[in-house]
């Protein structure tokens, strides 16, 4: 077997076992609607945000774009419901708005209907073999697809989900390990992932080139993560394949 066959029936295995969670995440949503519906709180409304948000990033890593675009609009559509919710009880035109969401959502995201666009193993092997990379983000599913696909084109990768856990990281690896690049989410459980970014530039002067990988895709939020030093920056969804060759890029230039 090829490297290339290698490569792809790991990433079809990957992808298969995301699949298998499709039904879990479509049901997580309806019940999180079910309980918006019974408790129209801003709690309620906040999970069901934070679900939405979570396969706005996940989703189209995998392939299914249609379903992160869908989610990626509902998502700003509960931020300001969010901001109604203060002042204003859900109606019924919301729970009308939700119930096309999930309907929609059913019938568009089907295992297998798209292929992850992914590039095969790089044969510059040699070349990359000893670079290391880093990568924070509170989604498992993204983390899991950014370590496949970056160990199959040499690299190797480290990754941490919270704040705490990068920061601890890091403090176990002596300064003289630093990696060779590293990728930080925004939107983590414990705070944005700019504060990790600039307390490990500040711990560790020679802290590698790093670049952003969030949904937060606004002029501002963009400027905010450059002028903090960041070399690029990468909205979700996103496609893997454009984030391996932005890290290839970074890498030749540091």
């Amino acid at each position: 077997m090829t490297d290339k066959e290698s490569y792809d029936d790991e990433l079809e295995k990957l992808k298969e076992e995301y699949n298998k969670t499709i039904d879990t995440k479509i049901k997580l949503l309806k019940s999180l609607i079910d309980n918006l519906l019974k408790t129209p709180k801003e709690s309620e409304l906040q999970e069901l945000k934070n679900e939405v948000h979570k396969i706005v990033g996940s989703a189209g890593a995998y392939g299914h774009t249609e379903v992160a675009k869908l989610c990626q609009n509902m998502e700003k559509q509960l931020n300001e419901w969010l901001k109604e919710i203060k002042t204003n009880a859900l109606e019924e035109k919301h729970f009308t708005i939700l119930k096309t969401f999930i309907e929609t959502i059913e019938k568009t995201f089907i295992p297998n209907q798209e292929k992850t666009d992914t590039p095969p193993p790089s044969k510059e092997t040699s070349s990359t073999l000893k670079k290391e990379i880093f990568a924070l983000d509170d989604d498992d599913d993204i983390l899991k697809i950014i370590k496949v696909a970056f160990e199959k084109q040499g690299y190797t990768v480290i990754t941490a989900t919270t704040m705490k856990e990068t920061i601890d990281l890091f403090k176990k690896r002596e300064a003289k390990k630093l990696p060779d690049l590293a990728i930080f989410d925004r939107l983590i459980p414990d705070g944005d992932g700019l504060e990790v970014y600039k307390h490990l530039k500040k711990t560790y002067p020679d802290f590698p080139p790093s670049l952003i990988l969030s949904k937060l895709s606004a002029e501002k939020d963009v400027m905010e993560g450059l002028q903090i030093g960041a070399i690029d920056y990468v909205t979700k969804p996103f496609s893997i394949e454009i984030l391996i060759e932005k890290a290839k890029k970074l890498l030749k230039e540091a």
